[in-house]
Parts: structure tokens; C-alpha cells; sequence
């Protein structure tokens, strides 16, 4: 058992994701003024994200199509960043149960984002190590 889950562990992707947790909102395409719903953002890379939602009939599944509102940080040059609001189209790839109460989203950006998350500048891990030392 411990073999399979050290092979299902290995990196399949071809974009480092972004570990974020911040908050997300998604909804149906089609009800987006009636039922919107906030889930925490897990990961993100240009073509798509991951979230965490509440195991109920708000839960999307698997071949949804869903649009997802959400932010993340940009950074400049100057070590500097400012936040960057984005609205995408997708559909929802897998879900998983984390438990009785929570689930799993994995999503697919229609349209990928201008920029890779995990790839901006270098001075991103310093400005990361300062704001989590100043968090209390």
C-alpha cells in the first residue's frame, strides 16, 4: 500500500503549482447571480487551481462547467506586490473527499492566466519568509 501511494505522489504535472490557501468564490456558469459559493484555495498554476469546499449539494462534480473568482499576489520588480483580482471559465477535472465534511475540487482553466504563479521572481521565497514571520 505504501508503494502505490509513493507512486501516485510523483509530480505529473508540467507547471509547478502555487501552494495558496485565500479564499475562491465558484458557481454554475449559468447561476452566477443566485448561488455563489466560497471554497479555500489550495494551488494554483496557469491552467488551473485546486480548492477545498464543503461536502454539500454546492459541491461541483467531475466534467462541471463552473467559473471561479479569485486573487492572487503579482510581484514587481521593486519586491513589491499587489493583488490581482481574475474571473475564469473551467471545468472541474476531479473531486476528492478530504472527510465527511470536506471535499476536493481540481479545476481547469478555459483560459490560462497571463503569467505562472509559481514562477515569478526569485525575491518571491524572501517576501514569503518575511510576511510569515511577521504573521502572529
Amino acid at each position: 500500500m505504501t508503494e502505490a501511494k509513493s507512486d501516485f505522489s510523483e509530480e505529473r504535472r508540467r507547471e509547478k503549482r502555487l501552494n495558496y490557501l485565500w479564499p475562491i468564490w465558484f458557481a454554475q456558469e449559468q447561476e452566477l447571480n443566485k448561488n455563489i459559493t466560497q471554497g479555500q484555495m489550495v494551488d494554483v498554476s496557469s491552467g488551473g487551481a485546486a480548492f477545498t469546499c464543503h461536502a454539500d449539494e454546492n459541491c461541483p462534480y467531475p466534467g462541471q462547467e463552473i467559473l471561479l473568482k479569485f486573487s492572487l499576489p503579482r510581484y514587481e520588480s521593486n519586491n513589491e506586490y499587489y493583488m490581482a483580482s481574475f474571473s475564469r471559465q473551467g471545468y472541474v477535472k476531479r473531486v476528492d473527499q478530504v472527510d465527511r465534511f470536506i471535499k476536493k475540487v481540481a479545476t481547469q482553466f478555459a483560459t490560462p492566466l497571463p503569467f505562472s504563479p509559481s514562477l515569478q521572481n526569485s525575491t518571491d521565497i524572501e517576501i514569503e519568509k518575511r510576511s510569515k514571520s511577521a504573521v502572529i
